[in-house]
């Protein structure tokens, strides 16, 4: 059976890492998969560019006009290809990614007569990206769209639960949860606190080692981790890995300047050794405004490293319950969450962290154990299994 696969761009990020394991691994399920994907932005690193991927067990169709930014004429022209294809190679699924992609893709699945429509939020836009106006525009967009949905994916529980409850995109009976799923054996099996990165800083055994991947870019609110760290006791040697690009880059350097704390924060750019870098990194930090299901968040706990991390979106879904409370702050067995914009608590979360080798050993244990339910063979055994269950028999 075939799958036609669409995602507005393949930019470095889960979603574009998503989109290619299941094109690449659904084969060996009985699916035979064609990837439709846009183009990356100006300053956006494309994720199969940077990692020299070149498809395998599946098709590669790029639109040179879909991307993130609305344009009329553009999108208009990307329908018309997006349906051209559809029509031409006639899959009995077509499963959508990103909310670009999912309007075009969804609109286009209905026209030609596609029998089953499956759209994934890998995150939402609802709150905190738009003006209200636009966002309640966006909104009666997406109820539309999950109308002409066969089913709804979700990543987490949380974001099942507000897609149908907060948002009302779609009734929960027609919203499933499937998670996110990734590669994680080089992170099992990097030895930890092997030294790599320590070596390259040049730090010594003890400081205490805080680390982040990600774009730098407003929504992943770097601003507040270099805050809450420069708030810690100055009796705690610390320093900041921070690995990742953005047009948030230049400022977040001259946040640390003025904060006083430059020398502490290294600024490593784009990187592909995360597994060796989340090795050696004691403690990963995320300190976003929104997120869906963190990727990176699934590789610190199979290197077995503690997260402390802003509780928004799907990220708590991932985390299991403390068993102790703790002030300030939500002690989770594999790190901690804090409130969202609470410079305070993740200053605490990451103190209580820095202060007790123990409890940081045991909750990097409790991470590696939970990273399991998370990879990549899960996650292409759930989809096949839904496609089925729809009607597709492979």
């Amino acid at each position: 059976m075939k799958v036609v696969r669409i995602i507005a761009r393949l930019n470095i990020g889960g979603p574009a890492y998503h989109v290619w394991t299941l094109s690449e691994g659904l084969r060996e399920h009985g699916f035979e998969t064609v990837l439709v994907a846009g183009q990356c932005g100006p300053g956006e690193k494309s994720f199969d560019g940077e990692n020299a991927l070149r498809p395998r067990n599946f098709r590669l169709i790029s639109l040179g006009r879909m991307g993130r930014v609305v344009r009329l004429w553009g999108d208009l022209l990307s329908f018309w290809e997006i349906f051209r294809i559809l029509r031409a190679e006639r899959p009995e699924v077509v499963h959508t990614h990103t909310a670009k992609a999912g309007v075009l893709g969804r609109m286009a699945a209905r026209l030609v007569g596609v029998p089953v429509v499956v759209h994934t939020f890998h995150g939402h836009v609802f709150d905190g990206y738009f003006p209200a106006w636009l966002t309640a525009l966006i909104l009666g967009v997406e109820r539309l769209l999950a109308k002409m949905s066969t089913v709804i994916v979700t990543l987490s529980p949380a974001l099942k639960r507000q897609l149908a409850q907060v948002y009302r995109v779609a009734p929960e009976e027609r919203i499933r949860i499937i998670p996110l799923g990734t590669s994680i054996r080089r992170f099992l099996d990097t030895p930890r606190r092997a030294g790599a990165l320590r070596r390259e800083l040049g730090l010594a055994p003890d400081v205490f080692l805080v680390g982040s991947i990600g774009r730098l870019v407003p929504i992943k609110n770097f601003s507040l981790l270099l805050r809450a760290l420069e708030a810690l006791p100055r009796t705690i040697p610390w320093h900041l890995a921070l690995a990742g690009e953005g047009e948030c880059g230049p400022e977040l350097e001259r946040l640390a300047g003025d904060l006083g704390i430059r020398e502490k924060v290294s600024f490593l750019g784009w990187r592909t050794d995360t597994e060796r870098l989340l090795s050696d990194m004691d403690l990963f930090a995320i300190s976003s405004l929104n997120e869906g299901t963190p990727l990176a968040i699934i590789e610190a706990f199979a290197a077995g490293c503690p997260v402390v991390a802003t509780e928004v979106g799907g990220v708590a879904d991932l985390f299991q319950p403390g068993e102790r409370a703790v002030p300030g702050f939500r002690l989770m067995r594999e790190g901690a969450l804090v409130g969202t914009g609470d410079a305070g608590s993740l200053t605490r979360a990451i103190q209580f962290f820095a202060g007790d080798e123990e409890i940081l050993r045991a909750a990097g244990s409790a991470a590696r154990a939970s990273s399991l339910d998370f990879s990549e063979e899960k996650l292409k055994e759930r989809v096949a299994a839904l496609y089925r269950e729809l009607g597709c028999r492979a």
